[in-house]
């Protein structure tokens, strides 16, 4: 079959719109799922008569000798998941690793019968280069905004900023970029038109703009290691090499002084990199960093189930089983390297499976190499030196949890296939079972969007504060897939927050069944020989303890705060809620013992007014030396002494750098609420100070959301109504005190008594203790 327009075209927008879908798939989700239903299915439906009509003219699956590599990955895939405490819970991130095979294989199918595979490539090209505008074009809204906030062009921050773009983190962006790029470098040496020259050199330039920005240590390595590759590939088609590999070869000596030098000049500019570029408070100094614990981490959770590995996508809950406090630590993921994650994940057979995949594409990299005419040789040796850069990046990263970059390798891999010199042949297999893996996919992937609506609208309803609604729709999601973890939990909180407002006994008893359900389905309900039973997530079993106690099941609300300590000793909100517990029941000892231990992790807590309310409580506050009560933080300093000299612009600066050393948010909104007072403009921020005390179940911890692991839209708290959580005091409570006297003023009863609402809850610490009551409001 020759190439033609319609056809080239055709291809281009085939791979534009599926790759693009992928990347933008939540912004898409977000709107509407139902959208994303119909382009899925009117899809599949393209696909699937293609390759009717193709089966009918009698076209085989294409042979590359891969089969025994599936095989063995599909073992390891079924054993993985039917051992996993929950199967269900990694069925998307072993679905995503099918469809990145299934995409490999339709595209061998369309290449076999034309060898143009441009449009294809263009195609990707254009979507990488939308994501490499993001990335830029975030970078420098980021800085104008910078430039507004310090009124200055000439200060600079005091580290980079680093650009998440449309993929969501810059190390996955550089891989996804690092693949393509040499890709670029060889259609722009091959380009033929003044146009594509000039949309390729863009692509390039806006590359190149983001490198610096991305603060990825293992994206630079790849980086480099992809230029490398392609030069020295070159270099060997050209004429001269043969002459100075000669002399290379006779002057030896020189050769290896030559070498050692080169590489110190890469250490040193390393090295200044790193005491530059890379001082992004998200990582550390090192290449490796913290992956080295990651690593770790993962070979012992690997341990817990040696044969079928601990289940597809569970890595962040091995990390728990591990004794790692979370909260308050920080909560991978996933391992940040591709080997140990398999093998954590998949066990012996999916690390095998993994191997043999590498060790035979290469193979058949090398082989295209050696083959392909002089005129393609550029194209296998992009292919080969982004091939490099991804495997080299893959020692700290892992990228098998991203579907835009798996769907990008299975394009990459199918499209460089076609440049070698012996063409991929057909097999004995009819195309038509392709049919198999596309309706499964098509299939499970709509039901699984379909049950998903509800709870999409749900966690919106939630966003308004329409409780009703959002319970209802995460239970509909529940009972379409029962066995999903995330809505159990988020019906269990939108539940708890209906029975905050109407104070209904049912809403609590259902809260507290949809909690327990949720822990039993992300622990495992039974223990077998393979495969022991998880404690669970801390800070669901405290969150289930907290709405015991409410529900006067003192016994049961004891042992779930107790066990959440045992499983994460470090985080203070889990004794703060033990002591009121304790408290509460007469038990003053127990009590004291609970909070010494509060302030031990949390000195700043002391500055909170919970401790005035009683006696034991004022006793234990009185014990913590006032500096460690009171921090002080060298930017919000200089912002106060700033504003005491009259200086506004010298505040507004400080309060800047403020925020990109992560001081803590609420101190810096009050200190920006007295900046706006001293302009007259304080209502504004007084409002936003408001609001965050109001989100105090949202980062009452530093725990992320479960949205990674489930990867699905859900309510932004991870905190039931009357969880303890105290902050240091920075002067916010004063402000609402003074937002609430401006509000009466002006006659905003219905504000003035939220407002009055928001101080006073927080002010208790969030117990569902009975407010005082607000005064007359005319």
């Amino acid at each position: 079959m020759k190439s033609s327009f319609l056809r080239d075209l055709l291809l281009f927008w085939l791979t534009f719109l599926f790759l693009g879908g992928v990347i933008f798939y939540p912004t898409l989700y977000y709107y509407s799922p139902r959208i994303l239903i119909i382009f899925l299915l009117l899809l599949g439906a393209g696909v699937a008569t293609w390759l009717v009509v193709q089966t009918r003219q009698g076209q085989k699956l294409p042979h590359i000798g891969l089969g025994w590599v599936w095989l063995i990955g599909l073992v390891a895939a079924l054993l993985s998941t039917l051992l996993s405490p929950n199967p269900r819970v990694g069925l998307e991130r072993t679905l995503w690793l099918g469809a990145a095979v299934f995409i490999l294989y339709l595209l061998l199918a369309i290449i076999y019968l034309d060898d143009d595979v441009q449009p294809i490539l263009d195609g990707a090209l254009w979507v990488s280069g939308i994501v490499a505008l993001s990335a830029t074009t975030e970078t420098a809204a980021w800085y104008s905004s910078w430039r507004d906030a310090v009124g200055s062009t000439q200060i600079a921050p005091m580290y980079p900023y680093r650009f998440a773009s449309f993929l969501g983190h810059a190390n996955v962006y550089m891989g996804f970029m690092n693949l393509w790029a040499p890709i670029a470098v060889s259609s722009l040496v091959k380009a033929k038109t003044r146009l594509r020259r000039v949309l390729l050199l863009v692509w390039l330039v806006l590359y190149a703009l983001s490198i610096p920005f991305s603060s990825s240590r293992g994206g630079w390595v790849g980086m480099v290691i992809w230029i490398g590759v392609l030069v020295i590939l070159w270099s060997t088609t050209q004429p001269w090499f043969s002459s100075v590999w000669r002399w290379v070869k006779q002057k030896w000596f020189f050769s290896i002084i030559a070498a050692v030098i080169l590489l110190g000049i890469a250490v040193v500019v390393y090295v200044a990199l790193s005491k530059s570029v890379t001082t992004h408070p998200t990582h550390g100094s090192s290449l490796f960093g913290s992956r080295g614990d990651f690593i770790l981490i993962a070979l012992r959770a690997w341990q817990m189930s040696p044969w079928g590995g601990m289940g597809p996508g569970r890595f962040a809950f091995g990390w728990l089983e591990q004794g790692y406090s979370i909260p308050p630590g920080w909560w991978p993921v996933h391992a940040h390297n591709l080997w140990t994650q398999s093998l954590a994940e998949y066990g012996p057979l999916g690390f095998l499976a993994l191997c043999a995949l590498l060790i035979s594409g290469g193979c058949k990299l090398y082989s295209a190499w050696k083959s392909t005419p002089a005129d393609h040789k550029l194209v296998i040796a992009a292919a080969i030196a982004g091939s490099c850069a991804w495997l080299v990046q893959s020692l700290v990263d892992d990228f098998s949890g991203s579907p835009h970059l798996l769907i990008s390798l299975a394009i990459f891999a199918a499209s460089c296939l076609t440049w070698v010199s012996v063409k991929i042949r057909s097999g004995k297999w009819s195309i038509g079972w392709l049919l198999v893996p596309l309706v499964l996919l098509v299939g499970y992937s709509s039901w699984s969007l379909w049950s998903s609506i509800p709870s999409h609208l749900a966690a919106k309803a939630g966003e308004e504060g329409y409780w009703a609604e959002a319970a209802a729709g995460f239970e509909e999601s529940l009972a379409f897939d029962p066995q999903l973890p995330s809505y159990s939990f988020h019906a269990g909180f939108a539940r708890a927050m209906l029975w905050w407002e109407s104070r209904d006994e049912h809403d609590l008893a259902l809260a507290r069944q949809y909690l327990l359900n949720g822990i039993q389905l992300e622990s495992g309900l039974v223990e077998t020989a393979f495969r022991k039973k998880e404690d669970g997530y801390a800070l669901w079993w405290a969150n289930l303890a907290v709405l015991d106690f409410q529900a006067g099941d003192v016994a049961q609300a004891e042992e779930h705060i107790r066990l959440a300590i045992a499983i994460a000793p470090d985080e203070a909100t889990f004794y703060l809620n033990l002591g009121w517990m304790m408290e509460e029941l007469g038990r003053d000892d127990e009590a004291v013992l609970a909070y010494q231990k509060v302030l031990d992790l949390k000195p700043s807590y002391a500055s909170h007014p919970f401790w005035k309310g009683s006696a034991i409580r004022e006793e234990i506050r009185q014990s913590v030396p006032e500096m460690m009560a009171a921090p002080t933080y060298k930017y919000l300093k200089q912002a106060e002494q700033a504003l005491r000299q009259g200086d506004i612009i010298g505040a507004q600066r400080a309060l800047a750098f403020s925020g990109l050393a992560g001081e803590p948010v609420i101190a810096r909104q009050v200190m920006q609420a007295r900046v706006a007072q001293a302009r007259g403009e304080e209502m504004a921020a007084l409002l936003e100070v408001r609001d965050t005390l109001s989100r105090r179940q949202l980062d009452a911890t530093s725990v992320i959301l479960m949205d990674p692991i489930y990867y699905r839209m859900n309510l932004l708290m991870n905190l039931v109504p009357g969880y303890a959580r105290l902050d240091a005091e920075h002067g916010q409570y004063q402000l609402m005190e003074r937002l609430h006297t401006l509000q009466v003023q002006q006659g905003n009863c219905a504000e003035a008594a939220r407002t009055w609402e928001i101080w006073h809850e927080s002010m208790s610490g969030g117990f569902l203790a009975e407010l005082p009551p607000a005064p007359a409001c005319p």
